[in-house]
């Protein structure tokens, strides 16, 4: 088997809330019969398949949603953490959000998920568009970051990060990404990760998995990127080498 792929999903392996492109698809269909592929993803089920095909989360050796709290082997799920949030941290977050800079309100801004609870400024019903204005608005003015330091000082025992192109995902300490390793390693013993991510950076909802593979040693490998096509380009050159082009995704 050689090695264990693991892939965030929404900017890492498809575009921004998008489905996934067919050379990406192909690709993984075809690691996926070679190797342990794991996907992990701060959504839930349902918003996952709109981006990743169905066979391709089927033939995956696990499905980790909603930060991994959940997981799903074959479509049937294997284990739940559920979380209840008091009304007081809800609240907080309700008059952070009210006060943001940002002008643009497009309805849907908090929503709560299995074992955590997702809030957007814009709202996740904004559209591509709106989604690209507000991640250039965030980029230049650190808005998630303030939002997410002001949650973790007066709630210290819930972490903040940022998740995709608008949106913070709250959790109790410690319920975060990072909680995948045990489980991927308790099956495939002695196989290293490599595990790509878009948002391996401060605040990323990518970086306590990536610091959890740093903990473990050299022959785990992570893979920050920038975007889809990045992976896919890591991807081609890693595994598609040598074959012929008409054979590469």
């Amino acid at each position: 088997m050689g090695e264990i792929l693991v892939f965030d999903v929404d900017g890492t392996l498809t575009p921004p809330r998008s489905m996934m492109e067919d050379g990406m698809a192909r690709l993984l269909r075809q690691l996926a019969v070679e190797r342990p592929v794991y996907l992990v993803t701060g959504s839930d089920l349902a918003k996952l398949l709109r981006q990743v095909p169905a066979d391709i989360a089927g033939r995956a050796a696990g499905v980790f949603c909603c930060s991994g709290n959940e997981l799903w082997r074959g479509g049937r799920l294997t284990y739940q953490m559920r979380h209840e949030f008091p009304d007081e941290l809800v609240d907080f977050a309700t008059q952070l959000l009210g006060s943001a800079q940002y002008p643009t309100r497009t309805g849907n801004h908090i929503e709560a998920r299995t074992g955590s609870l997702n809030i957007s400024v814009v709202g996740r019903n904004a559209n591509m568009i709106q989604r690209r204005d507000y991640f250039r608005h965030d980029k230049a003015n650190g808005e998630r970051a303030h939002i997410a330091a002001a949650i973790e000082a007066k709630f210290p025992q819930y972490e903040a990060n940022r998740g995709g192109q608008i949106s913070i995902d709250i959790a109790p300490r410690g319920w975060n990404k990072a909680r995948v390793v045990k489980e991927i390693l308790g099956r495939s013993p002695g196989l290293p990760i490599h595990f790509f991510g878009d948002t391996v950076c401060e605040g990323g909802n990518d970086l306590p998995l990536a610091l959890a593979l740093a903990s473990l040693g050299s022959e785990h490998v992570v893979h920050g990127v920038a975007d889809h096509h990045e992976t896919l380009a890591i991807l081609k050159a890693r595994y598609c080498a040598g074959q012929p082009a008409s054979e590469v995704a």
